[in-house]
């Protein structure tokens, strides 16, 4: 990849990262209000945390490498990191969207395993007493 893809690649990260936690971590939160579930919160809230900025950095970087074709094309005489992401997200936001959507249902998909994870463990801690 490009120099400029690789900045480009941590400012998305951080962007999916955002999202992921906020929009996530809404949806388990209601979940588990909803649900009356006994997990334990603070395990629960470090797995998601590490999942969601994997699952966005592995965003990112996969948005980009689909792109990439597209996005050189699209560069031409481009010069200068504003041109660069205005250029890859003017050309190929589809791929980058999808790539997005794809690793953000992974992330739900892992955080419901640890949400039964965190559930299964605070339940046999309580049967054995």
């Amino acid at each position: 990849m490009p120099g400029e893809f690789t900045q480009l690649t941590w400012v998305l990260a951080l962007t999916w990262f955002i999202l992921y936690w906020l929009i996530g971590g809404v949806m388990f939160a209601i979940v588990a209000l909803t649900r009356f579930l006994k997990i334990k919160k603070a395990q629960f809230s470090c797995l998601f945390t590490v999942a969601s900025a994997a699952a966005a950095y592995g965003a990112a970087a996969t948005g980009l490498i689909m792109s990439q074709g597209r996005a050189v094309m699209c560069l031409g005489g481009a010069k200068g990191p504003f041109n660069v992401a205005k250029a890859i997200f003017g050309c190929s936001a589809r791929d980058i969207f999808l790539s997005g959507g794809i690793w953000f249902a992974l992330l739900i998909l892992l955080s419901i395993l640890f949400m039964l994870l965190s559930q299964w463990e605070s339940k046999a801690l309580t049967s054995d007493r």
